[in-house]
């Protein structure tokens, strides 16, 4: 960033919030319930114009410094993430979303792995589950599915929703109720919020990440660390922050501004650390409409910046394109190849980018991923085919890609 500022605190926690009230709420009681000093923390909250009842947070009391920043035009989780980090006087700045619960250690664990390294650490947490915390008018059909999955499993702690239901937890009935609804409905309250077994039994888990995020913790050294940088789970020294930046403000909707961050993070040789300790839930909300529109252009974004197959080991394996390892492995030989043989191999390499590519536009269009050679023309261009086929046949006898020729094979067959 462009200034340097004298640390006043030990941590700086971050919010951006935008129309999350009352799970904001939620938030910060579980920051006032943390075993850290509270003198030695601030939080600094951007409201970034939201019209719910989001305001009245800055008039309440909290046991650590509480700063209100409301953004004057709607900025953006990015550019709002920016102004926290301008704003902060904290040794290590913690992100945090408007809508995470964490544990009652987060805070002293995040900064007592930064104070016991000279690294440029990136600390990252490992459970992410999405809790329930709230009714909604707007909740999609799939999370009144999970409610009522999870109500019949552990009946006794959804003691108030069998209540507004009459005993009655259906799909069906839930709906209903759903569509009466005005305002957000309470499920969990403070005293909720401190029974883990409570928690549990309201959420589900995310697998995906959770499995990442223990995989990056058995292999340091991998590459895939950066993209378990979401905006709920990581913190770094604002000295790393003053000399690389903060978040890139191009990146205005929802969805991949925190990975674009870590990516660079990543590539200017900060360490990516996982504890199994951190903890933290991600309260459920209605997803907005234009999320997916919104996900797409900051992914066009992403790869005008950073062109190559980095970004597409973000969804790689939603093609059975194999486990972490796998993934690992192609990243790692694509990159050896590209370095070791730049000027050759080059058909090869780009025919890979080119199927990836339409894999992931056949899967926003929701069309079934198959077809992929013709889609890209490599098929039609019987020349080009033949200079591909025959650098992959050379890798292949020379050794040493089998990972990267497994991928190009797999997708090829589609």
């Amino acid at each position: 960033m462009s200034k340097k500022l004298k640390n006043k605190f030990k941590v700086s926690i971050i919010i951006p919030s935008y129309n999350r009230f009352p799970l904001n709420r939620n938030t910060l009681y579980a920051l006032a319930r943390q075993k850290f000093p509270m003198q030695d923390m601030e939080v600094i909250f951007i409201d970034d114009t939201s019209t719910d009842l989001t305001s009245l947070l800055q008039h309440r009391r909290y046991p650590f410094a509480f700063r209100y920043i409301r953004n004057k035009r709607k900025a953006g989780v990015a550019a709002s993430r920016n102004i926290g980090i301008r704003a902060a006087r904290g040794e290590v700045v913690l992100f945090l979303d408007a809508e995470m619960v964490v544990g009652p250690n987060y805070v002293r664990i995040h900064y007592a792995r930064h104070r016991r390294s000279n690294k440029d650490l990136v600390v990252l947490g490992v459970n992410r589950a999405k809790l329930y915390t709230h009714l909604f008018r707007g909740f999609y059909s799939n999370q009144v599915q999970e409610i009522v999955k999870l109500s019949r499993r552990s009946p006794s702690k959804w003691n108030g929703l069998y209540s507004k239901l009459r005993g009655d937890v259906s799909r069906s009935s839930l709906q209903a109720y759903l569509k009466g609804l005005r305002k957000p409905v309470r499920l969990i309250g403070k005293l909720g919020l401190q029974d883990i077994s409570r928690l549990h039994a309201c959420s589900t888990p995310k697998n995906r990440d959770i499995n990442l995020a223990r995989y990056v913790r058995r292999h340091p050294d991998s590459r895939l660390a950066w993209q378990l940088c979401l905006g709920s789970n990581h913190s770094v020294k604002r000295s790393l922050l003053e000399r690389t930046g903060g978040y890139d403000e191009k990146f205005q909707g929802w969805g991949l501004e925190d990975n674009e961050f870590a990516y660079r993070l990543y590539k200017a040789g900060a360490v990516f650390t996982v504890d199994t300790r951190l903890y933290r839930f991600h309260q459920e909300h209605p997803i907005a409409a234009d999320k997916r529109s919104h996900w797409r252009e900051n992914k066009r974004l992403f790869k005008d910046k950073h062109p190559g197959i980095d970004l597409y080991s973000v969804t790689m394996h939603k093609i059975d394109a194999g486990d972490f390892a796998f993934i690992d492995h192609v990243l790692a030989e694509y990159h050896s190849l590209e370095k070791q043989n730049p000027g050759n191999y080059k058909a090869f390499r780009t025919a890979i980018l080119q199927l990836l590519g339409q894999t992931e536009q056949l899967r926003s269009a929701r069309r079934p991923i198959q077809g992929l050679l013709k889609c890209t023309g490599i098929r039609r261009d019987r020349k080009r085919k033949r200079l591909i086929y025959s650098q992959r046949k050379t890798l292949a006898a020379n050794g040493g890609y089998g990972h990267l020729i497994r991928l190009f094979d797999m997708l090829a067959k589609r």
